[in-house]
């Protein structure tokens, strides 16, 4: 393996070499991480060093010496990856690869070192076996247009040693695919699909194509499950299960679940993953700022100027979502400039002075577009964006749930429904709700004109206002006044005591979730 391959398609294409042309014929034997300054003493030659950047970490500078050093022991290359501890690497050093013919290679974040370790030796491992042009036809032959989709799927399963389930309506796919090659029905796809999640992380997107991952119980025992969705109409969705003991899919299940799901999708549409550049580097630094993917504050003014990107000094999260159940965000756009599609939302990372004088047009826009809004809290420092971003999150699981009339939602403010909500699962909830609410369902009347349960309630959406309560029943004043002595006597209580108008007021709002109600303000 030369230092060439590791840039072919099939390796590592976004990697970028910087400097050190000249070398980049060196052969690769091996692979080595950078783990203390004097790391070339036990350097043998022809190794793939690799390394964050750690320990040049406070004089970047110094990292062209240690390339002087290294490459004495003859080393194939040096990667350092960016975005950890360096926003970029230093024009001496560069030049200092040039002169001394050392391939200077930059790394994308996303790259863990047991990713590159497998891909380097895989590769080096099919040229020892010399049957590197055998492998790469039968993997041609599972990926050719030959195969149909259910070929194509149990040789992934087969190939990455991990059963998969998927869905493409579309395609009428809706399997679950075995290692062994078999291939089974909906109903055990769904079954993956709906698997209930302990716990659940969203990784960076490829693309068109979310990635998260899903602890959950499979037979008893805790496995993880990468779950990739290719944003389309309708989406097409791939559940890989991992093997025992793995948390994370490898670059090699991640690349080739992508890889199939372009190739369902066809070639137009795997064209499209590819195509604007710029665009897509964006909206890349806008959801690392959203998931806290930087380490400090230099890096990210680096990239922010790259982008010619301004960031705000004080900024909100904004989430938007249609009120409707669709695979594709809002064709609406937000007026915001840092904004980014993501499933079927748009992400937007707004100034302060931005959303108070968009705020009304926001307002009308939810309305007249039917869509959700939900806002995290202010946040004053780049790195504090990923708490306005989580709690933007929240709001919109909640407002999904619940479903309240199309607007713009506070996470501060939902934070009150999501906590008055949980009253209602636990065990002394039903106590309450039997003690002060009950008793009105059950008591009846033929001498009212309206049932002693709507008196309760308008009594409460009016703050225990016996006037307005009285204007809102239609009623007179002194006939509500009777009415509610006899509620006093059904439900045992004083209204003139707060604690048990609280009392009656949590007995409604536990009524409400128990009838499932999706959303009630009184």
């Amino acid at each position: 393996m030369k230092v060439a391959d590791l840039f072919k398609k099939s390796n590592f294409p976004d990697f970028r070499l910087l400097g050190g042309a000249e070398g980049v014929s060196n052969k690769i034997t091996s692979v080595s991480v950078i783990d203390s300054p004097d790391v070339f003493r036990w350097m043998r030659g022809g190794e793939f060093l690799i390394g964050s950047g750690y320990i040049f970490k406070e004089a970047p500078d110094s990292m062209a010496e240690f390339m002087r050093l290294v490459a004495e022991r003859e080393i194939a290359a040096l990667g350092i990856k960016i975005d950890r501890y360096h926003s970029k690497i230093p024009e001496s050093c560069i030049k200092e690869a040039d002169k001394l013919g050392l391939p200077l290679i930059e790394i994308p974040l996303k790259y863990r070192w047991i990713d590159i370790n497998e891909i380097v030796y895989g590769y080096i491992l099919k040229e020892k076996e010399g049957n590197k042009n055998q492998k790469g036809v039968a993997l041609q032959e599972i990926f050719s247009e030959t195969w149909d989709n259910h070929s194509l799927l149990a040789n992934l399963a087969s190939s990455i040693n991990c059963p998969l389930a998927i869905k493409a309506f579309d395609l009428n796919i809706n399997n679950y695919y075995e290692i062994d090659g078999s291939v089974h029905d909906s109903e055990r796809s769904e079954a993956v699909f709906s698997l209930p999640p302990l716990s659940e992380k969203e990784m960076p997107s490829q693309g068109a194509v979310t990635i998260h991952v899903r602890e959950t119980l499979i037979e008893g025992e805790k496995r993880h499950v990468a779950l990739f969705t290719l944003s389309s109409q309708p989406p097409i969705e791939m559940a890989l299960i991992l093997p025992p003991g793995e948390q994370y899919p490898s670059i090699k299940h991640e690349r080739m679940a992508i890889r199939a799901l372009g190739i369902l999708r066809g070639n137009s549409f795997e064209a499209r993953l590819h195509n604007n550049a710029l665009s897509a580097q964006r909206d890349q630094f806008l959801q690392n700022l959203c998931l806290g993917t930087y380490n400090n504050e230099e890096m990210v003014m680096h990239r922010a100027k790259e982008l010619k990107i301004d960031m705000p000094e004080e900024a909100i999260v904004l989430l938007t979502c249609s009120t409707k159940d669709t695979y594709a965000p809002p064709l609406w756009r937000p007026p915001f400039p840092l904004s980014y599609k993501h499933a079927n939302q748009w992400i937007s990372i707004a100034s302060t002075t931005e959303y108070k004088a968009y705020r009304e047009d926001l307002q009308k826009a939810a309305k007249d577009e039917r869509l959700w809004i939900a806002a995290g809290s202010t946040v004053k420092k780049w790195d504090n964006i990923k708490l306005s971003y989580e709690e933007a999150k929240r709001a919109i699981d909640w407002l999904r749930k619940f479903k309240p009339v199309p607007g713009i939602y506070i996470y501060g403010e939902l934070a009150m429904h999501t906590l008055l909500n949980r009253l209602a699962s636990l065990p002394e909830a039903k106590g309450l709700w039997k003690r002060y609410w009950a008793p009105v369902l059950y008591e009846n009347s033929a001498r009212r004109a309206v049932p002693l349960s709507e008196v309760a309630k308008a009594l409460i959406s009016s703050d225990f206002n016996i006037k307005e309560c009285a204007s809102s029943l239609h009623l007179h004043y002194n006939t509500v006044r009777n009415y509610i002595k006899e509620l006093e006597d059904v439900l045992q209580v004083d209204l003139n005591n707060r604690l048990h108008r609280l009392a009656i007021t949590l007995g409604y709002y536990i009524h409400t979730l128990r009838d499932n109600t999706p959303w009630d303000d009184t």
